[in-house]
């Protein structure tokens, strides 16, 4: 350009003379969305507006056109005065950028009028504290756009970033693309939680939804070296525990001390205070942010992921943001109306965290319950089973449903329940859906591990306890419902564990 920084006069001006001058110019003022409304100044607003009819039309534009078409306008004088001036010339990465400014102004302006608007009710409100509740879900929303404004990339772009991968040797023997949840099995087949996306895990109450998540972070803060291999930073958004609650879980899981150690009884020996006190240290130096004020909605919730992504990832970070946010759990979210179904709650908080998760380009993992249809059904879980419908899953990359395994054989046999839990993988598409992976888990510690057979047993001994082989249907019980704990082996679509 003539002029490489425009005032905002001089930018209307400049694409309302060049759309009328070249057809590419205006195609390309279209693709960066610019409209009519857009327009503050009313001149370069007549002859955008004028323009814009006769191409649609598929009529020639021209000067005497477009004084044809603003004859009966009062601003026909200055229009014709604006048009005579001979635009620069400008290239089209130019165009789009210019117009892109003044789309963005044009939203900054409705987004304002909007939080006015939203202030105003506020002020005339009957009860305060529900109409401050509102007024912040309005103004998320009404500024959430301002957030995500970005250019459109062009495929050529997005082809350069897909060679650059092919020829990174080191991305060619990565298997985890994402953030790792620590267990090796697991992270083989899902490739880790991918970045810009919702990675959904289910489980009925008392499996071990929560602990899921504190393990794998206790996982991430264990293998955290600032300088050689630092952890990606996390947010953990507790709507069910406090922030105690869940240090004191992490703590238990690193130092592997239980809680009957840890603060109840005689007072821990040496050892096991220096190992409460290394975890305790990792903790407090680790990229780790929670979060545990309940009641919010999903928007509040997604407001405070963009706010902590940007104070983590200050504009301009050379890599980018690399990072994940917990959400424990789904259905504690806060409804955004209290008119709303639980599956219309549930669709719209996914929808609004899939686009959270894509726009910031951070790893969510959500928790979610089960219903208790597949445990009257004498059937494995599946992703129908997700609380509040099955179309939760449909915002999801991948799926992934505990299933607890077991325990009422192994009290049949008079021994403790081994804590043997399947992970089922129902939706995976950075891979294969379908089998699953077995885990361990050990409650008094709060902590998940890979399934080792030498220690923990076979699974064929895990699985048929009740007399059903893996690949076999269960056979329905004749005096009772069957319970969780006595769950029969896989069927066999579902293969078999990894």
């Amino acid at each position: 350009m003539t002029q490489p920084r425009l005032s905002y006069p001089e930018r209307e001006n400049l694409l309302a003379k060049l759309a009328a001058r070249y057809v590419d110019a205006f195609h390309t003022a279209i693709s960066a969305g610019l409209e009519d409304s857009h327009f503050t100044l009313s001149v370069p607003a007549a002859i955008w507006a004028a323009t814009r009819e006769l191409r649609e039309a598929g009529k020639k534009v021209g000067f005497v056109e477009l004084t044809e078409r603003l004859r009966s306008s009062k601003h026909l004088a200055a229009a014709q005065a604006l048009l005579r001036e001979v635009p620069p010339t400008a290239t089209e990465p130019e165009v789009y950028a210019h117009a892109e400014k003044i789309v963005a102004a044009a939203k900054a302006r409705a987004a304002a009028q909007g939080t006015v608007d939203a202030l105003r009710e506020l002020e005339a409100a009957n009860d305060p504290q529900e109409a401050l509740g509102v007024f912040m879900d309005r103004a998320f929303e009404l500024t959430m756009e301002q957030t995500q404004v970005r250019k459109t990339r062009t495929p050529a772009e997005a082809m350069v970033d897909l060679w650059r991968d092919i020829y990174d040797p080191t991305a060619r023997h990565r298997t985890v693309t994402g953030i790792p949840l620590g267990i090796r099995a697991l992270d083989d087949r899902l490739r880790g939680c991918q970045m810009g996306k919702v990675t959904l895990v289910g489980a009925r109450p008392g499996v071990g939804k929560t602990a899921f998540l504190t393990s794998a972070l206790a996982k991430m803060l264990e293998g955290h070296d600032p300088e050689r291999s630092p952890m990606p930073a996390v947010l953990f958004e507790s709507l069910e525990m406090s922030d105690k609650e869940l240090v004191t879980r992490l703590t238990m899981d690193i130092a592997r001390v239980p809680a009957s150690v840890m603060l109840h009884g005689e007072f821990p020996d040496t050892a096991t205070m220096a190992r409460m006190t290394r975890a305790g240290d990792l903790i407090v130096a680790a990229p780790l942010d929670i979060d545990d004020r309940s009641g919010r909605t999903v928007e509040q919730i997604c407001a405070n992921i963009w706010r902590w992504r940007r104070r983590r990832w200050p504009k301009g970070t050379p890599k980018g943001a690399f990072g994940a946010v917990f959400i424990d759990y789904l259905t504690r979210i806060k409804k955004t109306r209290a008119a709303m179904s639980l599956q219309e709650h549930v669709t719209h908080c996914m929808d609004m965290l899939a686009t959270c998760a894509k726009d910031t380009g951070l790893a969510i993992v959500l928790l979610s319950q089960l219903t208790r249809a597949f445990v009257n059904e004498g059937r494995w879980p599946d992703m129908g089973d997700l609380k509040g419908g099955g179309e939760i899953e449909e915002n999801a990359f991948a799926v992934v449903l505990l299933h607890a395994l077991g325990k009422g054989e192994d009290a049949a046999l008079g021994r403790p329940w081994r804590g043997s839990i399947a992970a089922i993988i129902d939706k995976n598409r950075a891979g294969s859906p379908g089998g699953f992976v077995m885990l361990h888990y050990t409650g008094e510690l709060y902590s998940f591990r890979s399934w080792n057979v030498e220690t923990d047993g076979l699974y064929d001994d895990v699985m048929g306890q009740s007399g059903v082989g893996r690949g076999q249907q269960p056979a329905r019980p004749q005096q009772r419902k069957p319970k969780q704990e006595a769950l029969p082996s896989a069927p066999p679509d579902r293969g078999s564990p990894e």
